[in-house]
């Protein structure tokens, strides 16, 4: 199996819900980074070999295949194959595992795994409107489903996690975060985003985590164990940036 190494890393900035990115079309926003990770990463569009892209609410302006859409929107080749994945809140990670494994297989060399969300213009659930219900009754015959919130209430008494501790948690990850955003260790991931419809150059970080794109490219690497992605940890302080920049490796 191949080595595979995380070449460069990029994201818009962080939108509140009807904030500076509301008039964006999500196409939009994920071609934006597209264009700064190739940029970044050196490489010519021609030599990405394939496009994954993560989205949850698959729907209106996020149907349709959104990752082959901001691609093509970026006006980079036809020629490069995209598809758009759904694994619910894991759909850009899961990205980034895809492209990897194309990697690994042999089949590429160069990926970029990527993700894009717009709750503004595609509220939650707008993919299960109509028509009919994603669950039938031959399904809930099996499972007990419910939603989210439940199920971690479930999930909190099954393994004795308890409010306090849930809340301690909580406040030690956002203070981490807090302190990485001051100290500047996210800034160079960020690249400028810009509504047409405001002209505004948008560069500053919000704490309110609703609408972003972020993106990644990987590629093999000929040797270099520093940068490899197998049997690596990041502290908890910074694992909410997993997908944060990486120094090149070619």
């Amino acid at each position: 199996m191949r080595e595979v190494v995380i070449v460069e890393a990029v994201r818009t900035p962080i939108g509140r819900r009807n904030g500076k990115l509301k008039d964006v079309h999500p196409v939009v926003l994920g071609s934006l980074v597209l264009k700064e990770v190739v940029h970044r990463a050196g490489i010519k569009p021609e030599q990405v070999e394939d496009v994954i892209f993560g989205c949850v609410t698959q729907a209106g302006e996020q149907s349709l295949n959104i990752g082959r859409n901001a691609w093509l929107t970026a006006g980079f080749p036809f020629t490069t194959p995209a598809t758009s994945v759904d694994r619910q809140c894991g759909s850009s990670q899961q990205a980034i595992h895809f492209a990897s494994n194309l990697i690994q297989s042999g089949v590429c060399d160069i990926t970029i795994a990527g993700g894009v969300e717009s709750m503004t213009r595609v509220p939650m659930g707008a993919n299960a409107v109509s028509p009919g219900t994603p669950f039938p009754p031959e399904l809930m015959e099996l499972y007990d489903l419910v939603p989210q919130g439940i199920s971690a209430e479930l999930m909190a008494r099954k393994y004795g996690v308890s409010r306090k501790a849930m809340d301690e948690f909580s406040v030690e990850s956002h203070q981490r975060a807090h302190e990485a955003t001051e100290k500047g260790y996210l800034r160079r991931s960020c690249c400028r985003s810009t509504s047409r419809s405001t002209a505004t150059a948008i560069t500053t970080f919000s704490s309110a985590t609703r609408e972003s794109a972020p993106m990644r490219a990987t590629r093999r690497p000929p040797r270099c164990s520093r940068h490899s992605t197998r049997n690596t940890r990041s502290p908890p302080a910074t694992r909410a940036r997993s997908r944060t920049a990486r120094r090149r490796c070619f």
